[in-house]
């Protein structure tokens, strides 16, 4: 799990049936941090981004010039909308670029910004709640230009515009900078030479947001009347009840261990105040003299032997030919998890060949002292050096991470951070500029490297020994035969260092007492403690085990008028998989119980397996085909609509209770069950979902609007249409059928390997489109397609959004502008903005006056909102980021309390936490 797997572009994969390699094209990635198995700890960039926000908009309108001025109804306004017009269109023309004649003729309006100065804008106060409007996810190093329907947002903004100012931001989970090149040694799979190389993560993105809107009212023709105007389906109140990223994220299923000590016998003093009341399972107290930290190393230890069970007793076992290939390459993962910490870092400095005896020497400067010996092993730097091999069953090829070998070993000691190396793997070195090579690492001392083996190799074969008993039980009947579900394990060394002979053993660690969970206070502790702080007797750690279970709770108002409807938007996206259980929350099956007032309202899944129908896919670097749960990189996602009317109209004093509780399908057990993060907790990893959640309310009126159209131009006119804005998502399958799923570890090991390990391919971009046609149809697995509609041609009445769904995709050379005949406003919110590890948020404060123009008219007015959303290269030398990165797009409000028919919800009260805890036996 400290080893990536560098993904090859398809392009790339051009090679003859017996696997000859071909010469990489680019250089390999610098290994993302993100997806390392263990605990990472990263120094967090300040947020400190300079706004470049303007003092005004030009507002640009491609009219004739009676046109434009009829848009005021005030003589002086048309005076100076005249001459300030004029004049900006003049001075601003070359920094703008030059207008095309489309643009010119087009008919629609557009504002741009003005360039300025910095500082000139005020920014947006941090005390404003953020609410998301449109959550996305980037594609692997490639561009994304989208647009999707916000109307269902436009009660929200009327009502936040009467305040005055609005705030808007962008988030993108993005680690880059402008340098991320990476040293890296590439070995041809066949000839076994090697190939020096650089390889880069990318550099960052170029955003750009528009707010485009759609006037319900043409304003140019002055007084226009109700009749004859087409219905506005839009809210009429707003209920926000979980704010999206980067606000709303659930760790799930997480496994807590808090330090404390245990005061005669009786009860417990936690160094910290936590709430062990939160628990579906018992809370048990281990003694655990190194902390935290050691326990955790115990539970890697369990990690281990389970996958040791798992060879022999799981999945793999039918493929019994390979259990020994398997055993190998889960040790060398798992050793080189477990000794990582261990290692030190060094540069090579020269290279020394011997040309009588062929041999190849190193020296090598190591950044710390070493206890050196002659014999040391010595290691390529971490995720440096790769080499090609055929994992899939499609055959596609991946540039994988070397398996963890020794490259050489020492052969003389200069001091305490120097030595020679003799090379005795790979013909890597020979005339090579050292300046071009990567580093290595070694062992901080001699017992490093043998005792961390032997404690890994006793592990796996406990757990092998456990797997086999497992299976001759079944055999003979007397077992159910099925898998156990996943556990938590610790597992205590018994022995002294393997290299002075002593065997190693490994004993579970149990539990010593359990908690009394009603018994929390932060009252003065019992005598011989330490009043008001940690107290003085034996060092325990408390375990908090907590089946998932409820992730939300959230308690509103909402009360219907007669006719009225009510919908839930509800936009979900699984993140976390590199070692958490089941992989979630990026691969795992997840279904979600939605209940309002204790009623069930819909069991929900977000799983999307159309991922490798995306028409940019070939396009992108990574794994862009795999399935996912509630996303794609490269995809926007504007979330599900449900009718939640039902559940809302049953309540006369209009005060509710919503609960979203969430089980996940156990590839183990084949079933769904609640969910624990094993994994998770003994690797340093954790699964979460992204969540964004909102009860919109809409009147009489709009309702027939939405139910008369022929067809359903939103997602939430088709979920006032026909109660759901994606029917098939509201049927999770009864069984999952995981064809493409991950495995787990111990499951065809390599490709285990490559889906712990994978990184997005560097080699050159592929110009092509996906060769996968968009037929128009969304394919569920075990389920009837569901045929969709193509995209209406631009312009032709108002804007169909859904006739672009599922990817929402637009191209503005085949396009047009948005609204090109159809008085649309495009109104740029943020254009060209560099967004880096350093800048993953920017946001902006834009004045009333510049979203109310006067071609559209106050917010009232707007029948059409949508969000255009481009992410691209940034400019010059610096590329498009690697990654497929979890963002946003949202808005900042003013003083929630005061908006006029909107709630802000979206946190709930925390449980009262407490330092003592009264303890009893098992």
């Amino acid at each position: 799990t400290n080893t990536h797997t560098y993904t090859l572009h398809p392009s790339y994969a051009n090679r003859t049936n017996n696997g000859r390699a071909q010469s990489l094209q680019s250089s390999a990635a610098a290994k993302h941090p993100e997806q390392r198995g263990r605990k990472l700890t990263f120094a967090l960039c300040a947020l400190g981004c300079m706004l470049r926000l303007g003092s005004a908009l030009l507002l640009a309108v491609h009219l004739s010039p009676a046109g434009a001025l009829a848009a005021f109804a005030e003589p002086e306004l048309r005076d100076v909308w005249a001459s300030s017009l004029l004049q900006e269109r003049q001075h601003l023309r070359p920094a703008l670029g030059q207008v095309t004649e489309l643009e010119e003729a087009r008919g629609a309006v557009v504002a741009r910004e003005i360039p300025q100065s910095e500082g000139q804008t005020p920014p947006v106060p941090e005390a404003w709640p953020r609410l998301e409007l449109l959550r996305f996810v980037t594609p692997y190093g490639s561009d994304l230009d989208a647009i999707t329907d916000a109307t269902h947002y436009s009660q929200l903004l009327e009502a936040a515009l009467k305040a005055g100012s609005l705030g808007f931001y962008v988030s993108i989970d993005t680690w880059v900078d402008n340098d991320t090149e990476k040293k890296i040694m590439y070995v041809n799979n066949v000839t076994r030479q090697c190939t020096p190389l650089k390889k880069s993560s990318g550099n960052g993105w170029n955003v750009s947001v528009d707010l485009v809107v759609w006037p319900r009212a043409d304003l140019s023709v002055g007084n226009v009347s109700e009749e004859g105007l087409r219905p506005t389906v839009k809210p009429k109140a707003t209920v926000a009840l979980a704010a999206g990223y980067a606000t709303t994220l659930i760790d799930f299923g997480v496994i807590s261990a808090l330090e404390g000590t245990l005061e005669n016998s009786s009860q417990v003093i936690l160094d910290d105040a936590f709430n062990l009341q939160d628990a579906s399972g018992e809370v048990v107290v281990y003694d655990c003299p190194g902390g935290v930290q050691e326990l955790k190393s115990e539970a890697f230890m369990g990690f281990i032997s389970r996958q040791g069970e798992l060879l022999v007793d799981g999945p793999a076992k039918f493929n019994s030919s390979k259990v020994e290939e398997q055993r190998l390459d889960l040790e060398r993962d798992m050793l080189e998890t477990m000794i990582a910490e261990y290692m030190v870092g060094g540069t090579i400095l020269t290279v020394i060949e011997n040309t009588a005896s062929g041999d190849v020497l190193l020296e090598v400067s190591l950044s710390n002292n070493a206890s050196l010996f002659r014999g040391m092993p010595v290691f390529y730097e971490e995720s440096s050096a790769m080499m090609d091999k055929q994992t899939d069953a499609d055959g596609r090829w991946w540039n994988t991470s070397l398996p963890f070998e020794p490259i050489g070993f020492i052969q003389e000691v200069l001091n305490h951070t120097t030595f020679i190396a003799s090379v005795t793997s790979d013909k890597c070195f020979e005339k090579a500029n050292v300046t071009k090579l990567p580093g290595v690492r070694i062992p901080k001392n001699r017992h490093v490297f043998p005792d961390k083996l032997a404690i890994v190799q006793a592990a796996i074969r406990r757990g092998m020994a456990l797997g086999t008993l497992a299976q001759e039980v079944a055999d003979q009947g007397s077992g159910t035969g099925k898998l156990e579900e996943d556990r938590l394990v610790f597992l205590r060394s018994t022995a002294a260092a393997a290299d002075q002979g002593s065997p190693v053993d490994l004993l579970q660690h149990r539990p010593m007492l359990s908690v009394d969970l009603s018994s929390g206070r932060n009252a003065t502790p019992l005598p011989g403690a330490t009043p008001g702080g940690a107290g003085t007797g034996t060092k325990v750690c408390v375990v908090q085990h907590k089946p998932q279970g409820r992730i939300l709770t959230r308690r509103f108002s909402a009360t219907l008028d007669e006719g009225d409807r009510a919908l839930l938007q509800f936009t979900m996206t699984g993140h976390g998989w590199s070692a958490t259980s089941e992989q979630c929350g990026e691969y795992c099956h997840a279904v979600f119980h939605i209940k309002l007032d204790g009623m069930s309202l819909a069991n929900v899944t977000q799983w999307r397996d159309d991922c490798k129908l995306n028409p940019t896919g070939q396009k992108q670097r990574g794994t862009w085909w795999e399935s996912r749960n509630g996303w794609c990189p490269g995809s926007v996602e504007p979330g599900l609509f449900i009718d939640a009317t039902n559940g809302l109209d049953k309540r006369a004093n209009g005060e509710h209770l919503l609960t979203v509780d969430v089980i996940v399908w156990s590839n183990l057990t084949h079933r769904y069950t609640q969910y624990s993060d094993f994994s998770g907790f003994a690797m340093g990893d954790k699964a979460f979902f992204a969540l964004a959640l909102n009860v919109l309310v809409y009147d009489s009126d709009a309702v027939a609007a939405a139910q008369s159209m022929d067809e359903s131009l939103t997602r939430a006119e088709a979920a006032l249409k026909q109660g759901s804005s994606d029917p098939l998502a509201l049927r999770p399958p009864a069984v999952v059928i995981a064809a493409e799923s991950p495995p787990s570890l111990a499951q065809e090991t390599e490709k285990s390997r490559r889906l712990l390990r994978r990184e997005p391919d560097d080699s050159q971009e592929n110009p092509e489109p996906a060769s996968l046609p968009d037929k128009g149809v969304t394919e569920i697995v075990g389920m009837p397609a569901l045929t969709r509609r193509h995209a209406a041609p631009p312009g032709v009445g108002p804007y169909d959004f859904e006739g672009r769904a599922p990817w929402y995709f637009y191209s503005e050379t085949a396009d047009g502008v948005p609204g090109t005949s159809s008085r649309g406003v495009v109104i740029p919110l943020f254009t060209g903005q560099l967004m880096q590890s350093n800048t993953r948020t920017i946001q902006k404060l834009v004045p009333r006056q510049h979203l109310e123009l006067p071609s559209v008219g106050p917010a009232s007015n707007w029948q059409q909102v949508a969000l255009r959303l481009r992410l691209g290269k940034p400019s010059g030398k610096l590329e498009t980021d690697h990654w497929d990165r979890l963002g946003a797009v949202g808005l900042m409000l003013p003083s929630t309390s005061e908006l006029p028919g909107v709630q802000v919800r979206t946190t709930e009260k925390r449980p009262a936490a407490f330092k003592t805890w009264n303890v009893k036996a098992l």
